[in-house]
């Protein structure tokens, strides 16, 4: 999230800046007092009449269709079945760190397609809890058949439409007649709020989980210990879903024992995480990407930065490089490859002094199984990389190659391999019980320890 500038911003002006925003970006985070912004996405549809196309709600969290574009699984369908109009909700909830009385503004933004106005007007409307009933906040007018249209309604006084209990906001969509369908693409609601100094804590905690996604009693016992730490957020080293990627066992293998930690959780093992900001950043494992779609079933269940498949983010002061080192990535997994170019570059501008890097397949490893992966022996430390973090290995392994430590963590939940002959720079090896990595890190040190489910720390490296 970008920081907000110290200025105090009328609201016509506001309107302006939110329509001038890229997608997804936010001015919300370290904050000076004053006009911020954030995004929210619907949690939740519910059809009240007519139809509904099927697909998941999280299809309206990103705007990928523009023009004439036809491709009908990043969209949902509003359908009018016979003579029935259609008329339905999305459910939005407000932040739990955002208190009521400091929002002043919504701007809903919608991405539409469907009939023109004068054929069939599709109409939202907000519900105000206060009056008991829906309020007209703007329709299709500026439709063209066939284009999709990204539509943005301001609302200037939004606190009545704000649940005082449960902090829902209800979005609704109605069609004039049975004359059509419409299709959504992309729905938010950016809030404008008054946001106090908040600042950004150096000090972070956070675990680490790889090989995990099977559904078993060993990986419900590592949840069990990673959850009792109490960790900012969980990061993983990748096979996330077995046995082959597939959407019908993702939920139970990742949401069953991660779904606190996940935003937006459109799964059914309960609510995401109560922050309203995603705490889960996995990486993609070579299982991951053996569905018949390759990686859509996780790039549907998860909401990521930039690709989705590599990316990068900071918390505190550490910035995480989650790269994608199977060999179906789209930008290559060689050393001078898109994605290995991308990485030298954000590496080279990171401001915070750790700078992790985690893949799947791991770049040295002393397992009987897999063992060192060539391909990514990458300059990691020529680049500026603190530490390299990778899975695959159902072990767990530190080694130090000429001054950089690797961390093999693959210890997650399935079963457990031997090792062979140590590689170069092996300094520590296990593989008696599942784990985990805890990781604690300020602005002056970092603290990796990988800890068994019986509690026993197995091992620990602090830098520098």
């Amino acid at each position: 999230m970008k920081p907000q500038r110290n200025t105090k911003l009328p609201g016509l002006l506001l309107l302006v800046l939110i329509a001038l925003l890229p997608l997804g970006s936010s001015l919300a985070g370290n904050t000076q007092a004053g006009t911020a912004l954030r995004k929210l996405a619907p949690a939740s549809y519910h059809t009240q009449s007519g139809g509904s196309g099927g697909g998941s709600i999280g299809r309206l969290a990103i705007m990928d269709q523009s023009g004439t574009q036809n491709t009908p699984s990043t969209y949902l369908t509003f359908t009018t079945p016979g003579t029935q109009p259609y008329r339905g909700y999305r459910s939005y909830f407000l932040p739990a760190d955002l208190p009521i009385s400091s929002i002043s503004l919504f701007t809903i933004k919608a991405n539409y397609q469907g009939p023109a106005a004068n054929d069939q007007t599709w109409t939202w409307y907000l519900f105000d809890w206060g009056a008991g009933s829906w309020t007209r906040i703007g329709n299709n007018a500026a439709a063209t058949p066939g284009h999709w249209k990204l539509f943005s309604f301001g609302i200037p006084s939004p606190r009545r439409f704000i649940n005082s209990l449960t902090r829902e906001i209800r979005l609704q969509l109605r069609s004039s007649n049975a004359n059509g369908n419409a299709r959504l693409d992309y729905e938010s609601i950016w809030l404008g709020y008054t946001a106090t100094p908040t600042p950004t804590p150096t000090s972070v905690r956070f675990a680490v989980i790889g090989d995990y996604g099977a559904n078993t009693a060993d990986e419900a016992a590592v949840a069990t210990l990673v959850k009792s730490w109490l960790p900012d957020f969980i990061l993983t080293t990748g096979d996330n879903n077995y046995p082959a990627g597939e959407s019908a066992t993702i939920d139970q293998n990742i949401g069953q024992y991660y779904h606190q930690y996940i935003y937006p959780y459109l799964g059914s093992y309960g609510v995401g995480s109560p922050a309203a900001a995603n705490r889960f950043f996995p990486t993609l494992g070579n299982h991951d990407w053996d569905s018949a779609t390759l990686d859509k079933p996780y790039l549907d269940y998860f909401t990521l930065p930039g690709n989705e498949r590599y990316y990068d983010f900071a918390r505190g002061s550490v910035h995480f490089y989650i790269l994608d080192s199977d060999p179906r990535e789209p930008d290559g997994v060689d050393s001078v490859s898109t994605q290995a170019n991308w990485l030298k570059s954000r590496l080279n501008v990171a401001a915070e002094p750790w700078r992790l890097v985690f893949m799947h397949h791991p770049p040295y490893s002393s397992s009987a199984v897999h063992g060192s992966t060539l391909y990514m022996q990458w300059d990691f430390q020529g680049w500026g990389a603190s530490a390299v973090l990778a899975g695959h290995d159902h072990t767990y392994e530190r080694l130090n190659v000429a001054g950089l430590p690797y961390l093999v963590d693959g210890l997650g939940g399935q079963e457990i391999y031997n090792f062979g002959t140590p590689v170069a720079g092996s300094l520590v090896r296990y593989n008696a019980q599942h784990g985990a990595l805890l990781v604690n890190a300020t602005a002056a040190q970092i603290t990796f320890q990988f800890i068994a489910v019986d509690g026993t720390v197995v091992d620990s490296l602090s830098l520098p």
